[in-house]
């Protein structure tokens, strides 16, 4: 990984850490598969990352990923956020979902579980 990209990632968390910011997920793209990661930093909730995309293309290789959670999707997919509101404790479903519409990566977590410690 390089350094510098290494320097914004603290950078990032810092300001998570300092403004304790609750429920944060990320969303990002432009890899060409899909794929959803969990990092477990320091001092903060477990931060979610759903990664999508490849709606019309695919790439021949994937990259490592230690923080990846269930199997990356090469073929074409795309990402789905769910919020149940109506539960006491929300619910949010991340999933990725390829083009005939079968979920192939589904992880719950309750909002709860996304608080600034």
């Amino acid at each position: 990984e390089p350094i510098g990209r290494r320097r914004e990632q603290e950078s990032l968390l810092d300001v998570l850490r300092r403004t304790k910011a609750n429920g944060v997920v990320f969303i990002s793209g432009d890899v060409h598969w899909g794929e959803l990661s969990i990092l477990k930093p320091d001092g903060l909730y477990p931060l979610h990352d759903v990664t999508s995309s490849g709606l019309t293309e695919t790439w021949p290789s994937i990259e490592p990923n230690a923080n990846r959670f269930g199997d990356p999707v090469r073929e074409n997919n795309f990402g789905l956020i769910e919020i149940d509101w109506e539960q006491k404790d929300p619910a949010l479903s991340l999933q990725l979902i390829d083009v005939k519409g079968t979920v192939r990566v589904k992880k719950e977590v309750k909002l709860s579980e996304l608080q600034a410690k």
